[in-house]
């Protein structure tokens, strides 16, 4: 089987995460390999941010929960915003 095809029906979500820092090679090379990914329109309009602190993940967490418990859902509302919503109620859930 090809190996992309063989990737793509072996991979699996990560839910939890180590706290072994991710070496600075590493990240260079993950995202060099993000801004070559495709885009509408090719418009890479993107923007990365790598947090490796973990006092200021917490707080960033804990920021983007509290404007999630604000956002008023209705039927027009993107799914992506309704599960941050629902997820932000959950305490142990990081964003």
């Amino acid at each position: 089987m090809n190996e992309v095809i063989q990737n793509m029906l072996t991979r699996k979500s990560i839910r939890t995460y180590k706290k072994d820092q991710v070496k600075d090679e590493d990240l260079k090379d993950i995202i060099q390999s993000a801004i070559h990914a495709p885009s509408g329109g090719n418009s890479q309009s993107w923007i990365f941010t790598v947090l490796q602190n973990d006092d200021r993940l917490a707080e960033l967490n804990d920021q983007v929960k509290e404007v999630y418990k604000d956002i008023e859902v209705n039927e027009k509302t993107y799914r992506s915003i309704v599960a941050g919503k629902n997820a932000a109620k959950n305490a142990g859930y990081n964003i």
